[in-house]
């Protein structure tokens, strides 16, 4: 396909403006319907709740479009929101310091905080003239790899391979 570009239909749990990074926080009962808001230290405690970057403003308790893949246009892609400089090219990750933030810079992600890709920038631009490629891609956790066992680590532990179990414990 060409030009596919793919979407979260999300109910906001609290207020959302257009390029923000959401992440997953909640659903709404049993009727199958996903919430998302700024992703935040508080909801990002696994990579994986980072759902892509708000395509709409939605206003808390209404619904819209979250963009998990594709290119987004029409927003601020200077990075000055961040006290950053975005130019073409540059690689945006989840930055925990800002509520919905992004940051070209890694070190500003420490751990325990997860590194999560977000976007390209493929145009750096003010207002509602720039544009990313979106498409999230997380960092495993060690605690999070099917072939590692870690029933309750300690400081100080290392990580053995056993054969017999083909697990590193």
């Amino acid at each position: 396909t060409i030009n596919q570009d793919e979407f979260y239909y999300i109910k906001a749990s609290a207020a959302i403006t257009k390029g923000q990074l959401i992440a997953f926080s909640g659903t709404v009962g049993a009727s199958g319907v996903v919430q998302g808001a700024p992703a935040n230290t508080t909801l990002v405690t696994d990579p994986n709740y980072i759902m892509g970057i708000a395509a709409e403003s939605i206003s808390s308790g209404s619904f819209g479009y979250v963009q998990m893949l594709g290119t987004l246009r029409g927003f601020d892609t200077t990075g000055s929101a961040y006290g950053e400089t975005w130019a073409d090219g540059s690689i945006l990750y989840y930055n925990p310091n800002y509520s919905g933030g992004l940051t070209s810079n890694t070190a500003l992600i420490q751990s325990p905080t997860p590194v999560v890709q977000v976007a390209a920038v493929i145009s750096a631009g003010p207002g509602g003239s720039g544009s990313v490629l979106v498409r999230v891609t997380t960092r495993g956790k060690i605690r999070l790899l099917g072939d590692v066992l870690l029933s309750s680590p300690a400081t100080g532990d290392t990580l053995v391979y056993n054969s017999s179990t083909s697990l590193w414990n």
